[in-house]
């Protein structure tokens, strides 16, 4: 199993020096704060970027490298910050369910696609995939890896121990990932699981009323008055 090239750096040569390493071995490069979580933090280097058309479109997370490193040389030393390079393929989370000793029942690849699309997949490279980290590491319950391929390559960029934020739709595939979690901690057997593959799934937002106007403001000027007490 492959992981990105990359380097944790703490200033600003160190990123110079990572940058110009990754760019002579043919990558894009990117980076993120290694405390980070989801796209926190998360930049694209692009040399080539128009900054006055950025400047009249929509945010944007791509600077050029003498911005980054400009703002970076501010400072004697930061945060720890990956560099690393940019995956362009598709991305993947695997859901995982397995038992208290660690045996793993099932795996089922999700595909980004456009917008709030996702496509769950047997896509048996990734599921082998599972399968080795699971026997490596024996992780219990609900667990989620996250894969990126680059050049046809799939390469990780998590292991978690925990239920991922999308898994709501992997169990569509008719697998309660959650409930057999709870099932396998309660030393209870999962037994078969036969998920259903290759589906795009979605989700919707729903407008919902919480209370009528009078009642809110009712509510708001009850608050205000025990305030000015």
């Amino acid at each position: 199993m492959e992981v990105p090239a990359y380097e944790v750096v703490t200033d600003a040569e160190g990123f110079k020096r990572a940058y110009e390493r990754l760019i002579a071995e043919g990558h894009r490069v990117c980076f993120k704060p290694t405390d980070s979580e989801g796209g926190l933090g998360f930049r694209m280097i692009n040399d080539k970027r128009d900054a006055l058309r950025d400047l009249f479109g929509y945010v944007t997370n791509e600077l050029t490298f003498e911005e980054a490193y400009s703002i970076l040389s501010r400072t004697e030393s930061f945060q720890s910050l990956m560099v690393m390079e940019l995956l362009e393929g598709p991305e993947y989370s695997i859901d995982c369910i397995a038992d208290g000793e660690g045996n793993l029942h099932a795996a089922i690849p999700r595909r980004k696609a456009d917008g709030r699309l996702r496509v769950l997949e047997n896509n048996e490279e990734l599921i082998a995939i599972a399968q080795r980290v699971a026997a490596a590491y024996r992780i219990p319950y609900n667990f989620n890896i996250q894969m990126r391929y680059s050049n046809g390559v799939p390469k990780l960029l998590e292991i978690n121990p925990r239920m991922s934020g999308g898994l709501h739709a992997t169990c569509l595939t008719g697998i309660n990932f959650p409930y057999l979690g709870v099932k396998a901690a309660l030393g209870q057997p999962i037994g078969d699981l036969k998920p259903e593959y290759d589906m795009m799934t979605s989700h919707i937002e729903l407008a919902m009323r919480m209370a009528t106007f009078e009642a809110d403001n009712r509510r708001e000027e009850a608050l205000a008055g025990d305030r000015s007490h």
